[in-house]
């Protein structure tokens, strides 16, 4: 029920077709009874709390940086426990924890400070207009790299998809003239529409990317509104909103010590000022 696009107005056929064929979709072809923006947001959330995307143990804890906190001395994942019947809670490196301290000389990590400061330092240093501002910029800059790679492919597609219309229009006057039977040019006719549709479906697929290439722009409004409510989910939101917000842009924590590292992707979203979506711009930073 949770993943069925009916409920927000849209019905889809062909789901599972044995030919790997695209599933058709009709917009608007019965009246919705769920907004769209909250079945994405569940079926975002169901993503993430998939067992081949994260473990349930990660998803289920209460310690909001599980999965995330990794060991600077030996590389291995810290992990939440509790001690003195749950009165104080701690991220201990698996080696540590396991093996004891000859294996790793990492410290026994307070779970409270360290997720009271990490999201001090997200809000404080990670979610600023001038940061993402920067972000954006980079983020733009890669994508337009991208870009004229991704043209210069789909210029090649076109060269090659009209070379084919050629050689078909040559055969198909070949047919016309008599001077050759069909069933002697069956076999190449089937292999050169082979071709095209191969490639047409390709040509297809860049025109998407294409239509879908850069990060909006945005204005130093919509900048600081975006930061605003970003902050807001930030003090608002529970556990587990908090840790999928989280683990929608922070890559990893690794600890050493009392030094804390941490690397994020931007926060970055196709702008609309009345929604939080957060689909994520590979450019990040510590």
């Amino acid at each position: 029920m949770l993943s069925n696009e009916v409920y927000t107005g849209t019905v889809v056929w062909g789901r599972n077709s044995k030919r790997n064929l695209e599933p058709i979709r009709v917009t608007n072809s019965c009246e919705p009874i769920i907004d769209k923006q909250i079945f994405d947001t569940v079926k975002q959330i169901l993503k993430q709390r998939a067992p081949q995307v994260t473990h349930p143990r990660i998803t289920s804890s209460h310690f909001l940086l599980s999965g995330l906190t990794r060991c600077a001395y030996c590389g291995r994942p810290m992990t939440g426990c509790n001690a003195k019947s749950g009165h104080f809670s701690y991220y201990v490196c698996q080696s540590l924890r396991r093996h004891g301290a000859q294996t790793c000389k990492a410290k026994y990590i307070p779970a409270p400070k360290l997720e009271k400061q990490i999201l001090e330092k997200i809000s404080g240093n990670i979610l600023t207009e001038d940061n993402l501002r920067e972000l954006l910029e980079l983020s733009n800059q890669e994508m337009d790299k991208a870009f004229e790679s991704v043209k210069c492919e789909q210029n090649i597609l076109d060269d090659k998809i009209t070379d084919i219309d050629y050689r078909l229009s040559n055969i198909y006057k070949a047919i016309e003239s008599g001077n050759f039977d069909l069933p002697d040019l069956s076999p190449r006719l089937k292999e050169l529409h082979k071709q095209k549709a191969l490639l047409s479906t390709k040509q297809t697929e860049l025109k998407t990317t294409i239509s879908e290439y850069k990060v909006s722009n945005m204005s130093p409004e919509q900048i600081a509104f975006y930061i605003k409510d970003l902050k807001e989910l930030l003090d608002e939101a529970e556990l587990g909103e908090l840790k999928a917000f989280i683990r929608n842009f922070v890559k990893e924590i690794r600890i050493r010590d009392n030094e804390v590292t941490l690397e994020y992707f931007a926060p970055i979203a196709e702008m609309n000022t009345n929604k939080r979506v957060l689909p994520i711009v590979q450019n990040g930073g510590r």
